[in-house]
């Protein structure tokens, strides 16, 4: 039995038969997940020091944060692995291969590099707070410095 299908139709059904693969559905994760990430950094990179010192950011939440994107990865990555040793054996899985490990590195990065940031972040909360800086330095009036040339 034939089916004729128009070019659209083909074009659809190729993209979702490419979606349909877990390889394809982790890079797919893994471009949302670099979506979040650069959102994060960019919360994070947005912050004024007076709100790190004065703990108005809550470091730890931001962490459990990249954490859980880091267990998603994990997962996510596990599956893509997992379909690879499913398949049959003279299936040639090296650019399979190489496509899980290029997602999973890509975002891997981000996720290392933000969560060394926080961690430092972190342990400059805990120095102001050991130094009470924040009291400490009360008298300084902030200045304005946008308008000086």
């Amino acid at each position: 039995m034939k089916i004729k299908i128009t070019e659209s139709q083909a074009i659809r059904l190729k993209l979702i038969s490419e979606n349909s693969d877990p390889i394809s559905q982790f890079e797919g994760f893994c471009k949302a997940k670099l979506q979040e990430l650069n959102r994060l950094y960019t919360k994070i990179t947005s912050m004024s020091i007076i709100e790190i010192l004065n703990k108005e950011i809550d470091m730890a939440a931001i962490y459990k944060t990249i954490d859980a994107v880091d267990d998603q990865v994990y997962k996510g990555d596990k599956q893509a692995y997992d379909y690879l040793e499913s398949l049959p054996e003279e299936t040639d899985i090296k650019n399979l291969d190489l496509r899980i490990d290029k997602a999973h590195s890509s975002i891997k990065d981000k996720i290392n590099a933000l969560q060394l940031i926080v961690m430092e972040l972190e342990k400059l909360q805990d120095m102001s707070e050991t130094h009470n800086l924040p009291s400490m330095f009360g008298d300084v009036k902030p200045i304005d410095i946008s308008g000086m040339q």
